[in-house]
């Protein structure tokens, strides 16, 4: 962070284990040194029912994340980032946020060809957003030079 001061950069931090939201939030703390002003938002996890955690589970970890920053004077956005798929599925994980974050990658498809993947995420965005009333946000896309789709 410190290679950053002085610059207009903001961070959109995370807290990975779920099991250690407490720890994690204060490690945070620490390293930001109180400079919350940097800090453009958490996330609780990071496609953790992708991955098969319960919905319910991430649900309370970003309440327990948002009640722990908050202790260490944090009042900014806190969110969970999941897939496209996770969150179309349980859009209650974006009502527990303060915005949706979803990770969409037309590439994983398998359909759509590299020209039409700007169409394909916002047809996402637009159908995540109307679902929740949340703004969407894309933590993560692209388009690889090799390897297979799903």
């Amino acid at each position: 962070m410190a290679a950053t001061k002085g610059s207009n950069v903001k961070f959109f931090l995370g807290i990975f284990d779920l099991a250690q939201v407490q720890k994690e939030a204060e490690t945070i703390s620490n390293a930001i040194k109180g400079d919350w002003s940097r800090v453009n938002a958490v996330s609780v996890g990071n496609e953790m029912v992708n991955k098969g955690t319960n919905p319910g589970t991430v649900i309370g970890a970003i309440g327990q994340a948002r009640n722990a920053l908050k202790d260490h004077g944090y009042n900014g956005p806190v969110t969970s980032v999941d897939t496209m798929v996770a969150m179309t599925n349980h859009p209650e994980i974006c009502k527990a946020s303060d915005f949706c974050a979803i990770n969409c990658h037309a590439f994983f498809d398998g359909k759509i060809p590299a020209e039409k993947s700007g169409e394909f995420i916002k047809g996402w965005v637009d159908k995540i957003g109307k679902a929740t009333g949340k703004t969407v946000v894309v933590t993560e896309t692209g388009w690889p030079t090799r390897g297979d789709t799903n």
